[in-house]
């Protein structure tokens, strides 16, 4: 205990606390010393230095007496130093080189009940602290108790601003709670959850037996529930968290639900070549003599049209796939035209197969672009043909069904990324357009017992793979399935999740909006919780046999196996080509600096 002093009458001047305590006609007023209890000496320097000359050096304030200063200051009631040491540490220099001890400091030393979200130093050093990245603050500096204070005061709150991305928040909090255990169980930590920078330069890691596993998940503990892992990107939770077991699996489970509810899921719901039903004339892209009808499905040329002019659709079909429109020819014209046409230099008032940026089949039967011919492509049509477009995007390539009967490709045409339905056409020309109409029904049209178990097991495993076109959304076919294997059996539920497991392979349950998923088929219980688990992490059901590439998949892009072959050996391997596009490469990679969003044999550690 340290003796201070100072003149009664300057106390009292300055402070209403002082001038109360000392004046009160108490015990104080008569006493020539007065205790403070919860104040120590290097605060009370403070005090008294503000005090007698109405100020503080930045200087006097340290890591070791800041605290102490400012509840001495709010004691007393003297906002001015109160204001004064907040702004030191919202000072950048003074945050960043002394926030994180004081946070560890002010949240181990000061009685719990008034660590609360009102207490404005504390909130003071969080939002300091907040805004340093936590890769930036060195181990040592920075206590579980004044982390825990820092995720607990900023967990779910948007309007406080972070700098660190959850990942690492998880990995920060992980090997601080591994450094409270042991340097071997800190070590073995370190080996086994890279940084994010590890991760997003494709490391590896060997899962291993983490050293004082139980210890560590226990310290790791009080800090768990102030992670959001639902920010964490699925396979970094899937191939680095998990696998560590030191998060409660149901915490696991529960980012991988939100991440699934969040999930806009830009995959089609529906397997298969995508459907469109959207085709209809643009009224802002067509020749002045044309007549839009019927809500854009109908292009008429008016009476007084003196040659072929064109119209095109709203819709531009660009990126991969296959899309397929019919053209009814309701009335025909001298040279009927219908094709594809890109936007740029194309002229409206002139037929599409004169330009630079037509491509067409005229009613003569050949197919035209920049005025070059190519005759006897179909025989002649006219009035009430029904013409289907089949263009190829994946291969950029175009051709044509005639009232049911399909020609050739025309592979003498270069088209573009971009292009838009088109037709030409001249007086008493009426054409309307529509959807392809295609031969496919819905399962839920299909009455039970008409379709076997075995019949859709067969269908949909055709159609998973493959760019078939296919009616009904993927949540129905788990209905239907599920439905078709609950009248095979009774009330035996066994037998029920069997019967399901033959086909549930088969669907395709990415699919499936979160919402469904989590709402609905899972509290089922019909599906296998390891199966759901790995809907969740994105893993494929078939065990990682199958890989095709996504509809938004615009670059080659590579993969390697689990698998490690190394040292002595002869390794022999098969790869089945289920469908191929352009090129497919196969062979062997090295994972030091390879680079799997790029192609593999463009870099030094692919052979192939």
């Amino acid at each position: 205990e340290k003796k201070l002093y100072a003149c009664r009458a300057i106390l009292a001047a300055r402070s209403e606390v002082f001038d109360s305590l000392l004046y009160n006609g108490m015990k104080e007023t008569y006493e020539n010393q007065i205790s403070f209890s919860k104040i120590n000496s290097a605060g009370m320097e403070i005090i008294l230095e503000y005090i007698y000359t109405g100020s503080v050096k930045e200087e006097t304030l340290t890591k070791d007496n800041i605290i102490e200063a400012f509840y001495a200051a709010d004691y007393f009631q003297l906002s001015g130093l109160r204001d004064f040491i907040k702004k030191t540490i919202k000072s950048t220099n003074f945050a960043k080189n002394y926030s994180p001890e004081l946070l560890s400091k002010i949240s181990e030393t000061m009685e719990p009940n008034l660590l609360t979200e009102d207490n404005i130093l504390l909130n003071l050093l969080v939002d300091a602290v907040a805004n340093i990245p936590l890769n930036n603050i060195e181990f040592g500096r920075l206590s579980i108790t004044g982390l825990k204070y820092l995720l607990s005061f900023t967990h779910e709150k948007k309007d406080i601003p972070f700098a660190t991305r959850e990942y690492e928040v998880f990995w920060y909090s992980a090997i601080l709670a591994a450094k409270q255990v042991s340097d071997d169980a800190c070590r073995s930590l370190m080996e086994q959850l890279p940084t994010l920078k590890e991760i997003e330069n494709s490391i590896e890691v060997e899962n291993k037996f983490l050293i004082d596993h139980q210890k560590v998940t226990k310290e790791l503990e009080p800090l768990v529930k102030y992670i959001d892992f639902g920010r964490i990107k699925t396979h970094i939770l899937a191939n680095f968290i998990e696998p560590l077991k030191i998060i409660p699996i149901e915490i696991v489970c529960c980012a991988y639900r939100n991440i699934a509810l969040l999930n806009n899921l830009n995959l089609s719901d529906i397997r298969g070549r995508p459907q469109i039903n959207n085709y209809v004339w643009d009224v802002l892209a067509c020749g002045s003599k044309l007549i839009i009808k019927d809500n854009g499905k109908i292009v008429q040329a008016s009476e007084n049209i003196d040659r072929h002019q064109s119209a095109r659709t709203k819709m531009t079909l660009e990126n991969k796939g296959i899309f397929e429109w019919d053209v009814i020819i309701e009335k025909k014209s001298i040279r009927s035209w219908v094709g594809v046409c890109a936007t740029e230099n194309f002229n409206y008032e002139m037929a599409a197969g004169l330009q630079s940026t037509g491509w067409v089949l005229g009613s003569s039967g050949c197919v035209r672009h920049s005025g070059i011919s190519i005759e006897n492509y179909c025989p002649p049509f006219g009035d009430g043909t029904k013409v289907t477009v089949h263009l190829d995007m994946n291969k950029r390539t175009c051709s044509f069904t005639i009232n049911g009967k399909k020609y050739r490709e025309v592979s003498e045409w270069n088209l573009p990324s971009k292009l838009h339905p088109v037709i030409s056409l001249y007086y008493p020309g009426r054409f309307r357009i529509q959807p392809h109409e295609m031969a496919t029904v819905p399962l839920n049209s299909i009455e039970f017992g008409r379709l076997s178990i075995t019949s859709p097991k067969n269908l949909l495993s055709v159609i998973l793979e493959k760019e078939t076109l296919f009616a009904i959304r993927e949540y129905e076919v788990f209905r239907y399935s599920t439905i078709l294997a609950a009248k095979q059996v009774s009330d035996d539920v066994k037998e029920l999740c069997k019967r399901i497991g033959t086909l549930v392979k088969f669907i395709d349950f990415t699919r499936i909006k979160g919402q469904i998923l989590i709402y609905i088929i899972e509290p089922l219980e019909i599906i296998q919780n390891e199966m759901i688990l790995n809907i969740f992490r994105g893993i494929p059901i078939d065990d990682g046999k199958v890989l095709h590439a996504s509809n938004n998949c615009n670059t080659y892009q590579s993969v390697k196996a689990k698998m490690i072959l190394e040292n002595k050996g002869i390794f022999e391997w098969d790869v089945i080509i289920e469908k191929i596009y352009t090129n497919a490469w196969i062979d062997v990679c090295a994972s030091e600096n390879f680079n799997y969003e790029k192609f593999e044999r463009n870099q030094p550690t692919g052979w192939v």
